[in-house]
């Protein structure tokens, strides 16, 4: 009997054992839950959530963007925050533009192949559009009639590469030239032209090989040219 007893007792204390241990163990499930699951960020969970859920958040929402360094002006005040933060942790999101705008960057017209990536060279934060270029910084200047032109004339097939001798955009101009026919003339157009437009035109016809002197320099052109220049 009082071994029977006594092994009862022993069995007692390793069921109240057991329950203790599990009742006081941690529970890692609900701790993992409740984490804070926003990295470093330092406010109370009831600052922007409520009692009833997760979600919808408060509004307006005690938390100041501004104070981050990346402040929310224009445009950028209208995103959604899961535009720019791609997880749960804000602190991993990338204040450089290309970050969030790639997809932008990529599907470009015209293409913006080439470019910076450094968006806000010509972008600002209010839109796309208008955007500001210095064209002067590429190594052609936009002189004259040139300030004028829409981009696209140009850079109809994106802007890498676009060559920067005059006949590559001007050959419709030089091939249908007809007072006079520009048939057998050097593509040069800046030996006879300005930036500031086809006319007046500058011709130095001492070049040639047969110089104008005497009567011949107040001669018209086409007295002696009516078919044409070559030949």
């Amino acid at each position: 009997m009082a071994i029977a007893r006594r092994r009862t007792r022993v069995l007692s204390l390793l069921v109240v054992a057991t329950l203790a241990a599990i009742v006081f163990a941690p529970h890692s499930g609900a701790q993992d839950i409740a984490a804070q699951p926003h990295g470093d960020l330092s406010l109370e969970c009831d600052a922007c959530h409520t009692v009833d859920a997760w979600s919808p958040l408060r509004d307006p929402l005690p938390f100041d963007h501004d104070e981050t360094g990346f402040a929310l002006a224009a445009a950028h005040a209208e995103a959604v925050c899961r535009s720019c933060h791609g997880t749960l942790v804000f602190s991993q999101a990338s204040a450089d533009c290309v970050a969030c705008h790639d997809a932008d960057l990529r599907d470009a017209t015209p293409p913006h192949e080439g470019f910076p990536t450094t968006c806000e060279d010509c972008h600002s934060v209010n839109g796309w559009a208008p955007a500001n270029f210095d064209h002067n910084q590429t190594g052609f200047l936009l002189r004259g009639a040139h300030q004028g032109v829409d981009c696209f004339s140009c850079h109809a097939d994106g802007y890498a590469g676009t060559p920067a001798d005059c006949f590559s955009c001007h050959e419709s101009d030089y091939n249908g030239a007809s007072e006079p026919s520009h048939e057998g003339f050097v593509t040069t157009c800046e030996d006879c032209h300005t930036v500031s437009g086809w006319s007046p035109a500058n011709f130095d016809h001492n070049q040639t090989g047969f110089l104008l002197r005497g009567a011949h320099q107040g001669v018209d052109c086409f007295s002696c040219h009516a078919d044409g220049y070559a030949g």
